[in-house]
């Protein structure tokens, strides 16, 4: 199945970088035409999956990079959040959050994810950990 790359960002894990990608977000749904709840929710859950990839994964070093990308494959936006840091679990592993599978991080921030995305993905192994999160465009976007 073909993506389309619709945005590609690298940050130095720094908290305030998330606002540079939040923004950036912003200005996506915007172009794409995405209805103002939509791009709400999405803008919420990917601002919370790197927020936990700056803090949890990244301990707030400034060296370490997250890259968020952006892609459209389908009928969706497949949002992925990928770093080097630590992983949410032991081993590299692969879990389904939305069927609350559990993580060894606790905090709520995969719960807001899981509430706001439609399907959530987690994936961690030797080339780092990558959160993917989808969500249904609308029928007049696809």
């Amino acid at each position: 199945m073909q993506s389309n790359t619709l945005l590609e960002l690298e940050l130095n894990a720094e908290l305030r970088r998330v606002a540079e990608a939040c923004r950036a977000w912003e200005r996506l749904a915007q172009q794409i035409g995405l209805g103002e709840e939509a791009a709400g929710a999405v803008e919420l859950a990917l601002c919370e999956a790197i927020n936990n990839a700056i803090i949890h994964a990244c301990g707030n070093c400034p060296s370490r990079v997250v890259r968020v990308t952006v892609h459209q494959r389908a009928d969706w936006l497949v949002l992925q959040v990928h770093d080097q840091g630590w992983p949410m679990t032991t081993e590299p592993a692969s879990v389904d959050v939305r069927s609350g599978a559990d993580c060894a991080e606790g905090g709520r921030g995969i719960g807001i994810i899981r509430g706001l995305m439609w399907h959530v993905r987690y994936r961690s192994g030797p080339a780092g950990n990558t959160l993917e999160m989808q969500y249904p465009l609308p029928g007049d976007q696809r």
